[in-house]
């Protein structure tokens, strides 16, 4: 058995280093551990695949994300009748939303005989079921090659470490974030350094230069990090107090993901799982500035070895949902 794993490179982000590449990265990583042959691949846009599979020669392919169109699709069924395709989704449905073709493609998609559109969320799981669709379920698995712990604990210095990384998108809430970042350090009278990405995909200009604004006018301090690779980012993560990930939507949140396993205290929305509900809140400031308080003091007790918990026991789950489908398809 041999899977094909395919992402879009994104040129901005340069050699694969991007959310995306990870996350697959990560999955390569633990079905590879279950001695099933993987490769994981960026390519320019979808006129190169016919190339990776040829050299590859895999069983199955995984398409990560929507896009390639389903013209190319078909094109690529026709050249591997062999081959099955998987198109896996890493949104859930508000966040296709924004994207015009979403549901046209996966309705095209649907079609073809030898693919079959995946998700990585239970939930839109479920949603795509109840409407009539038949996908699979391949959730994201979070299984670095590597060691990482905890670099420093500030509760004696005068500033705190707030990290709201990954693309700086509208669904992403940054924005409020920061304010309730701000405002919890004016709170417990420390200085605020408040680590984002540089980089993004989407709303970057309204985004960035509100926040870029909203700090000038502060005593704070916005700090800016260029993408990088995944094992350099997760030491960044390591040196963090708090990591947030407040969205206003998520499938799974490799961010998230990061900081836990680095024993980082973290503040996020309720659609992560694999957190404790004490630290998820709602969209506004105000539930915000509650949990981050109780992430921050909550930390003296070593809080987080539950969300490290949590972590492990969606690993061990999603896990056993590859294995089964791998060996449905042997």
């Amino acid at each position: 058995m041999k899977i094909l794993f395919v992402c879009k490179d994104r040129g901005a982000y340069k050699h694969g280093k991007f959310g995306l590449w990870n996350s697959a990265s990560l999955v390569v990583n633990a079905i590879q551990s279950e001695d099933v042959n993987c490769k994981l691949v960026a390519v320019i846009d979808a006129n190169y695949i016919d190339k990776e599979v040829y050299i590859y020669k895999p069983n199955i392919v995984i398409i990560e994300a929507i896009f390639v169109t389903p013209q190319k699709i078909r094109e690529l069924v026709k050249l591997h009748p062999n081959v099955k395709w998987v198109i896996r989704l890493h949104s859930k449905i508000s966040f296709l939303a924004n994207e015009g073709n979403a549901f046209n493609w996966i309705n095209e998609y649907s079609q073809i005989k030898n693919v079959t559109v995946s998700t990585n969320n239970l939930e839109i799981n479920n949603d795509l079921k109840q409407i009539g669709y038949e996908p699979l379920y391949l959730p994201n698995i979070y299984t670095p090659s590597y060691e990482l712990k905890r670099v420093i604990n500030r509760f004696k210095d005068s500033e705190i470490n707030i990290g709201c990384f990954g693309a700086l998108r509208p669904m992403k809430n940054t924005l409020a974030q920061a304010v309730a970042a701000i405002r919890f350090a004016d709170k417990i009278g420390k200085h605020l350094k408040f680590h984002i990405n540089e980089n993004s995909d989407g709303g970057i200009d309204n985004i960035l230069k509100n926040l870029r604004a909203i700090f000038s006018y502060s005593n704070h301090k916005l700090v800016e990090h260029s993408w990088m690779p995944h094992k350099d980012f997760c030491k960044l993560v390591s040196t963090m107090d708090i990591g947030m990930q407040v969205s206003f939507t998520e499938s799974f949140n490799i961010v998230t993901a990061d900081f836990v396993y680095a024993g980082i205290p973290v503040v996020v929305c309720k659609e992560i799982k694999f957190v404790n509900s004490l630290f998820k809140c709602d969209n506004n400031t105000e539930q915000m500035i509650r949990t981050l308080y109780l992430a921050y003091y909550g930390d003296r007790f070593n809080l987080q070895y539950i969300n490290k918990h949590l972590l492990d026991k969606s690993n061990r789950e999603a896990l056993r949902e590859w294995t089964t489908y791998v060996s449905k398809q042997s």
